[in-house]
């Protein structure tokens, strides 16, 4: 079966209503940007937010079906997620791992857009970790690599939330591959015993 005809089914007619963080000359990115913000970085990764929110599928968002999410998720059992169509019209998967991971998968988006909004927030949390922590922020320099025939770059910054050491992540590639072109991620750092 393939997983973006079920996606892109299931998302027809779905939008969710969220303001576009930073001004991205691709709104796609933006949304889903702000889809991540709101539903992954404001809630510590976990997923309460979208079960009391989303559910089991609204106006807003459709619950996807487990094979689907289990699909996107590397064949990992456990986890739950909702396919959201943007006011932009971004097709977004926001899907929640049974590891911890919270991810926002976007089907097509201009690369640089997404980058651009993605780096806002990381921006924004930078300067909120350096009053709090003192300069505790660090950012990775972005990785370039070719995966068949595509260039894929992959961008993550961690950061201390509590007690605990979190990585917020995003891989962009500059046309899709397979079922996505970039995903972003917040999951917390596993700590060696």
């Amino acid at each position: 079966m393939n997983v973006l005809r079920l996606l892109a089914g299931l998302m027809s007619g779905v939008m969710v209503g969220t303001p576009a963080y930073g001004q991205a000359p691709d709104p796609r990115a933006g949304d889903a940007v702000e889809l991540f913000r709101a539903f992954c970085l404001s809630t510590g990764g976990t997923p309460d937010r979208a079960l009391a929110i989303l559910g089991e599928g609204n106006a807003l968002a459709k619950r996807l079906p487990d094979d689907i999410v289990r699909q996107a998720q590397g064949n990992r059992e456990g986890g739950i997620g909702w396919a959201v169509r943007s006011p932009n019209d971004a097709e977004i998967m926001l899907d929640y791992d049974n590891r911890g991971i919270c991810g926002v998968r976007i089907r097509e988006a201009d690369e640089a857009s997404v980058q651009a909004a993605f780096a806002a927030i990381a921006r924004d949390l930078a300067m909120k970790t350096s009053k709090d922590n003192a300069g505790e922020f660090s950012s990775r320099t972005p990785e370039v690599r070719d995966v068949d025939g595509v260039r894929i770059t992959y961008t993550a910054h961690s950061f201390p939330l509590g007690n605990r050491q979190a990585i917020l992540a995003l891989t962009t590639a500059e046309e899709t591959v397979g079922e996505q072109q970039h995903f972003m991620t917040f999951a917390f750092v596993e700590q060696a015993d």
